[in-house]
C-alpha cells in the first residue's frame, strides 16, 4: 500500500505539457490529433514537455537544475518564428512580384496587358488577362504559402483544418460584431484603403458595365476571403494553440495586420482578425472564420462601391448597411442573451511564460524581424505614393 501511494504521488508530480493541453470547443478528435502530433520526437515546431520536476542531473557531485517547460517552449517558439517569416515574406514576394511575371507572360502570348503605377497599382488592357492576372495574384498569395505551412508542418487535418462547429449559436453574435465592426471601419478607412484597389483596379480596367466586374467581384468577397482564412486560420492559428490561445490571438492579428498596405488597413485587418481568431476559439471552427471574414468583404465592397457612385448617409447607406447591422445585432444579442449566455474567450496557462516573453522569441527570429520591418517599409512606400 505505501508503494501504490508513493507511485500515485509520483505521478501527480509529473509535468506532461501534451497531456494538459485542452480546448474545450474543440472536438475530441481535434485535441487527440494534435497531442499526438506534438509527441513527434523529430518535430521541431512542437512543443512538448515530459519530466518530473524533482528529478535532478548530477555533475562532479553536484545537483544541476533540470530543463524547463520555458525552454522547451522557446524553442518550438524560435522554430515557428523562423517557418512563419520565411512564408510571410513569400507572401509579399508573390504579391509583389507575381503579377509583374504574368504581365510580362501575358504580353509574350500576344494579350496586350499593362501595369500602371499611381497610388494603387492598376491593370490596364485585354479584359479576360486582366480579370484572370488579378485573380490568380490574389488566390496564389495565400494558397503557396498556406501549402508551404502544411509540407513543414505536417499536421493532421483535424487540426491544419477543423470544421464541426460545437456552438453554432454564437456566430449569430459573431456576424452582428463582425457587421457593426465593419461599417465603423468602412466609413471612415474605405476611402483611404489600398486594398480597396483590388476592386478599383478591375472596374478600371473592364468597365462597371461588363460581366466581369460582377464576376471577380464574386471571387474576391467569397473565395479570396477562403484563400485567406487557409492561411491565417488554418495551419498557422491552430498550430499556434500549443502556447496559449491569448499568445495565439495576439500574434495572429499582428502578422495579418502586416500583410496590409497601410497604417490604416493594418489597423482595421488587425481588429478584424482578432475578432475572427476570438469566435474561432469559441466555436471550435476555421468555419467561423469563413464566414466573417465574408461578412467583412461584403460590407466593405458595399461602402466602397457607395462611396464611389452613391452617398454616404444616403437612403441606399441605410438600407443596404445599417438597417441589416441593426436587426442581426439585436436579434443575435437577444438570441444569446436566452440560450447561451455571456461569451468568454478560454485563456490558457502558459507554462511559466507571459505574453510579451513568448513575443520576444518569437518575433526576433531573422526571418521574422526580416518579415516585420519589409511590411512597415512598405507602408512608408505607400505613404509617400499617395501623398
Amino acid at each position: 500500500m505505501v508503494d501504490a501511494h508513493a507511485d500515485a504521488h509520483e505521478e501527480t508530480e509529473m509535468i506532461d505539457v501534451v497531456e494538459s493541453f485542452s480546448c474545450p470547443a474543440q472536438t475530441e478528435a481535434y485535441i487527440k490529433a494534435f497531442q499526438g502530433w506534438r509527441r513527434r520526437e523529430r518535430c521541431p515546431y512542437a512543443y512538448r514537455f515530459h519530466k518530473n520536476p524533482k528529478e535532478t542531473t548530477f555533475s562532479d557531485g553536484r545537483a544541476v537544475g533540470a530543463d524547463t517547460p520555458a525552454l522547451a517552449q522557446s524553442s518550438a517558439l524560435r522554430a515557428l518564428g523562423g517557418l512563419f517569416g520565411s512564408v510571410l515574406l513569400l507572401y509579399l514576394l508573390l504579391e509583389n512580384v507575381l503579377d509583374k511575371v504574368l504581365v510580362l507572360l501575358a504580353n509574350v502570348l500576344g494579350y496586350r496587358v499593362e501595369i500602371l503605377y499611381w497610388g494603387d497599382t492598376r491593370l490596364y488592357g485585354d479584359l479576360r488577362a486582366v480579370f484572370l492576372i488579378a485573380a490568380g495574384v490574389d488566390i496564389v498569395k495565400y494558397l503557396i504559402p498556406a501549402l508551404v505551412l502544411a509540407l513543414f508542418l505536417k499536421l493532421p487535418r483535424e487540426v491544419r483544418f477543423p470544421l464541426p462547429v460545437s456552438h453554432p449559436q454564437r456566430l449569430l453574435d459573431g456576424i452582428g460584431l463582425m457587421m457593426l465592426l465593419s461599417v465603423g471601419f468602412g466609413t471612415f478607412f474605405v476611402s483611404q484603403s489600398a486594398e480597396m484597389s483590388k476592386y478599383r483596379m478591375i472596374a478600371d480596367a473592364v468597365g462597371a458595365e461588363d460581366h466581369r466586374i460582377i464576376l471577380f467581384i464574386l471571387f474576391s468577397v467569397f473565395v479570396q476571403p477562403f484563400a485567406a482564412e487557409l492561411l491565417l486560420h488554418g495551419s498557422m492559428f491552430q498550430v499556434l494553440r500549443q502556447f496559449g490561445d491569448r499568445f495565439t490571438v495576439c500574434t495572429t492579428a499582428v502578422l495579418s495586420a502586416c500583410l496590409a498596405h497601410n497604417v490604416q488597413d493594418a489597423v482595421r485587418i488587425g481588429v478584424v482578425t482578432f475578432l475572427i481568431s476570438a469566435y474561432v476559439i469559441t466555436t471550435g471552427s476555421v468555419i467561423s472564420a469563413i464566414l466573417l471574414r465574408v461578412t467583412h468583404e461584403i460590407y466593405m465592397f458595399a461602402l466602397f462601391y457607395i462611396g464611389n457612385f452613391g452617398q454616404l448617409h444616403s437612403v441606399l447607406w441605410w438600407i443596404a448597411v445599417v438597417t441589416p447591422v441593426l436587426i442581426f445585432s439585436v436579434t443575435a444579442v437577444l438570441y444569446l442573451h436566452r440560450h447561451e449566455g455571456r461569451i468568454r474567450m478560454p485563456s490558457k496557462d502558459t507554462d511559466g511564460m507571459s505574453v510579451m516573453e513568448q513575443s520576444a522569441v518569437f518575433y526576433t527570429t531573422l526571418p521574422m524581424t526580416v518579415y516585420l520591418i519589409v511590411s512597415v517599409l512598405f507602408m512608408i512606400v505607400t505613404v509617400i505614393l499617395a501623398s
